[in-house]
């Protein structure tokens, strides 16, 4: 009895930490099977995949149409050439920083040393030009001039102007060549175009006549007589 008795009490006091020795963690997948779980992944990633293809060829398409847009638009000829009427004259022409020749000048009046001019030269968007003008503050009563107009198929596309900040000047001799070379407007070298003081009184007259009726623009100086007067065509 007394045997039994303990015998019990052993398998009493050793019964959990047997059972707990027995327990053995299960490696059994939780979820999905594992091929499954793969097949589900590389399906995923495939779809990411062509979805970024997609972007990247859209993408590509988008900024070479525009890019293509803006080369056309930018090498588009807005002028063949242009109608100058200056008081007293234009002494030298230059686009894109390059002097233009006489061959592609050519004087359509002479009006008692006042001068009307039509320069041949193709104007595209994003040129610039520049116009070295003089004018004798002793003759006339000190009369000056000098007006613009653009024109291409038979019609006014351009004009000098005030308004736009288009036409700038710069009246230092020694700065010039920098004004003549630089595509942009440099700051503290050129100052925004004016009107003369004392515009000669026939100077609209001839523009109207040489450039067309239709001429709307305004003569443009700086603030000296001998000066020059740059274009940035937009």
């Amino acid at each position: 009895m007394q045997t039994t008795v303990s015998a019990l009490l052993l398998t009493i006091l050793f019964l959990p930490a047997f059972a707990q020795a027995q327990v053995i963690p299960s490696t059994a997948p939780v979820g999905k099977p594992p091929k499954e779980k793969a097949k589900k992944f590389h399906e995923k990633e495939a779809r990411k995949l062509a979805k970024q293809e997609r972007i990247k060829k859209r993408a590509k398409k988008t900024p070479k149409t525009a890019k293509s847009a803006s080369k056309t638009s930018k090498n588009l000829v807005i002028a063949d050439h242009i109608i100058t009427v200056t008081d007293d004259f234009v002494v030298d022409v230059f686009h894109n920083g390059d002097l233009v020749p006489d061959s592609k000048r050519g004087q359509l009046l002479d009006r008692f040393g006042a001068s009307v001019e039509r320069i041949n030269i193709d104007v595209r968007r994003g040129d610039t030009i520049v116009f070295n003008v003089v004018n004798n503050r002793l003759r006339w009563g000190g009369a000056y001039y000098f007006a613009v107009a653009g024109r291409a198929r038979d019609e006014i596309t351009f004009v000098s102007e005030t308004k736009t900040g288009q036409w700038t000047f710069c009246d230092d001799p020694g700065k010039a060549p920098w004004v003549i070379a630089s595509r942009k407007k440099m700051e503290y070298v050129e100052q925004p175009a004016v009107k003369p003081t004392r515009p000669w009184h026939e100077g609209d007259k001839f523009m109207r006549q040489y450039a067309g009726k239709l001429w709307n623009g305004s003569p443009v100086w700086g603030k000296t007589r001998n000066t020059w007067i740059k274009f940035r065509v937009k």
